[in-house]
């Protein structure tokens, strides 16, 4: 499995493509709830290519996204300690790529608040 490289001014974040996707889930079901239909759109043009290639990433479309942030992790909290197979068969992975097990929701929680530090940080 790749890595990817968020880029925001000077700072930057590595972080697995599986968790960058399950980043990418949340946020774009946070933005789609909320509204935030230019989010939206922003984040479904992500695609995982294969290990360590994504296109279609606008890291600039996150800035000033707090309130998308919080629902995403509102939304990962809301199903609970674990996320189930059937919640993760949901998550857009690159073509013939799927999760094996069920996941703690605390590894979601992480990825999601390392992204959202990229862009405070940034400021």
């Amino acid at each position: 499995m790749g890595h990817h490289i968020l880029i925001r001014g000077d700072s930057t974040l590595v972080i697995r493509d599986a968790d960058l996707a399950l980043v990418r889930h949340f946020l774009l079901r946070a933005a789609t709830t909320l509204g935030v239909l230019e989010l939206a759109r922003s984040l479904a043009r992500w695609d995982w290519q294969g290990p360590g290639v994504w296109i279609g990433v606008e890291e600039a479309a996150l800035e000033g996204h707090a309130d998308v942030f919080d629902e995403a992790v509102r939304q990962v909290h809301e199903l609970g300690a674990v996320l189930s197979l059937g919640e993760l068969e949901k998550v857009k992975l690159q073509e013939g790529a799927y999760f094996t097990q069920a996941l703690p929701s605390e590894l979601v929680l992480e990825s999601l608040c390392a992204v959202r530090r990229l862009f405070e940080q940034a400021r």
